[in-house]
């Protein structure tokens, strides 16, 4: 009967931080953490979600601030208290608040969502900005779709969290131990994180006709001519083999179309080859799905006759990418 009791007392003390959450009460969340910090590690709410997860997909900050000064502060309790207490079960989170807190905002839900792809989605930017301070990881794919926290914030259409997350992204990658090769940087990596159908970010910026998040991710390395490995189910205009061209040519998208095929010239050095030499780039308009296809071919079977002197690959590059830049 008591651990009946304790139990349903849990549940109570529960709805009510999910509430305080929601509203945003801070002092409330600050004591619901002081008679019971097991909750900032719980995920036992709907869906496997966390106090991190809500506060993160409201766009909470405040909220998000208060736990993880909770955390700190337990850290630094005198054991004889009840947070000192609750320490022990913290210990094995992290070894220190740092590390804790580092852990506690990478926790995932049953989709295998973190509070960053959340926040993303919702264009929460400075919840964003925090938790990347705070150590959330960028690499970390969903259950459903596999998507990382990039795809989320192309789908949210938020420029700026596509912009801190790029930015948060290392630049640099290290050397494997006794070799002076590297290997891809972060930031390769998250540009070339495909969701389970191998659509990259780039892939989502066209379909969801984002276009400064195309014009972003472009310049800072995105593969142009990355291809779907599978149909998409969910976007009947995406077949394997697909590039973000075939995407764009699929949708009869001139801006689009217009963006890459610059993002192409600028990238490839065709346009000013005393300055940039030119890189060995395939044409994006020459790549073939995976049915033989063109995107071409996509546009004039939807009739999209305006995009075929864009598209055509035997139009010198050169005088596309003109027409292309006006």
């Amino acid at each position: 009967m008591g651990a009946e009791q304790s139990s349903c007392g849990v549940k109570t003390e529960g709805r009510r931080l999910l509430k305080a959450v929601e509203d945003g009460h801070v002092a409330d969340v600050g004591a619901a953490l002081r008679h019971n910090l097991g909750f900032v590690y719980w995920s036992t709410f709907s869906g496997g979600n966390t106090v991190w997860h809500k506060a993160a997909k409201s766009g909470q900050l405040g909220i998000l601030k208060a736990m993880a000064h909770a955390v700190e502060s337990a850290y630094s309790a005198p054991k004889d208290t009840e947070e000192g207490h609750q320490l022990q079960a913290l210990l094995k989170v992290g070894p220190s608040p740092q590390e804790a807190v580092k852990r506690l905002v990478n926790l995932v839900n049953f989709k295998r969502c973190t509070p960053l792809m959340l926040a993303a989605a919702r264009g929460h930017t400075e919840v964003v900005k925090w938790l990347l301070q705070q150590g959330a990881m960028l690499l970390i794919h969903d259950r459903i779709r596999h998507q990382t926290a990039l795809h989320y914030a192309i789908i949210g259409g938020n420029i700026d969290c596509v912009r801190l997350l790029l930015g948060a992204a290392a630049h640099t990658a290290p050397a494997a131990p006794g070799t002076a090769q590297r290997g891809p940087t972060e930031r390769q990596l998250l540009l070339s994180s495909a969701n389970h159908a191998g659509l990259t970010a780039l892939h989502y910026a066209v379909h969801e006709e984002r276009y400064d998040a195309m014009k972003l991710l472009l310049s800072s390395g995105a593969d142009i001519n990355a291809q779907a490995e599978y149909p998409d189910l969910d976007w009947a205009s995406v077949n394997a083999g697909d590039t973000p061209m075939h995407v764009a040519a699929a949708k009869g998208s001139i801006e689009a179309i217009r963006i890459l095929l610059k993002g192409f010239v600028e990238t490839s050095g065709l346009l000013c080859p005393e300055h940039a030499p030119p890189r060995h780039i395939r044409d994006p308009r020459g790549v073939r799905n995976d049915y033989g296809r063109l995107p071409y071919h996509l546009a004039m079977r939807k009739q999209f006759t305006w995009l075929s002197e864009l598209l055509d690959p035997s139009v010198p590059v050169s005088c596309c990418a003109c027409r292309a830049l006006l």
